[in-house]
């Protein structure tokens, strides 16, 4: 007995993938997240979970906009397809004067940032300088960012036993730096 894949698909409403990047969330039926929010593109991911019941989403850039829920059933070495309708798609250019880290995009912004200018032994204060225009930018403060980087370590340190044997040394390295971001935002 093992594990089940997972095709998931992000299709508009005419049923055509949506080529663009997504971060996807899967959700037991009690509402809880089981594997850490990935990113993937090109309208196509492969997941491998244990079996059981999901509820699964994406959120597609450009405004956050969100699929509508879909649930999927697998057993022990099942495969399903999870095909995700995003009813709302549609092909928009940047407005003006609404910054892209808006609505929740700035906890998945400042991360990454400040993860490379910390192994980059950027000072601390020019460090926080940049995080205090990023958050600004954002309309985030101190606490919002926390938040969301404790998200993010909780998710990793409640899954570890999801990753490959292969990859739990990056991820461990990437725990260790969130770690770190966390001293240097708090």
């Amino acid at each position: 007995m093992g594990y089940a894949i997972l095709n998931i698909w992000v299709r508009n409403e005419k049923c055509e993938v949506v080529d663009r990047r997504a971060h996807l969330h899967i959700y037991n039926c009690q509402g809880t997240q089981v594997l850490p929010t990935t990113w993937f593109g090109g309208g196509h991911t492969e997941v491998k979970v244990p079996p059981g019941c999901y509820i699964i989403t994406a959120g597609v850039i450009y405004g956050n906009v969100y699929t509508d829920k879909t649930m999927v059933v697998v057993g022990c070495d099942e495969k399903a397809c999870v095909n995700l309708v995003l009813n709302r798609f549609r092909e928009q250019e940047a407005k003006k004067n609404v910054p892209m880290i808006a609505r929740g995009c700035g906890a998945r912004i400042i991360p990454p940032l400040a993860l490379h200018a910390l192994k980059a032994e950027i000072e601390p204060d020019e460090l926080q300088r940049a995080l205090d225009v990023i958050m600004k930018a954002a309309g985030m403060d101190r606490r919002e960012m926390l938040a969301g980087v404790d998200s993010e370590i909780k998710a990793l340190e409640q899954n570890m036993q999801l990753f490959e044997e292969t990859e739990l040394k990056e991820v461990k390295r990437y725990l260790k730096s969130l770690q770190l971001l966390r001293g240097q935002i708090g």
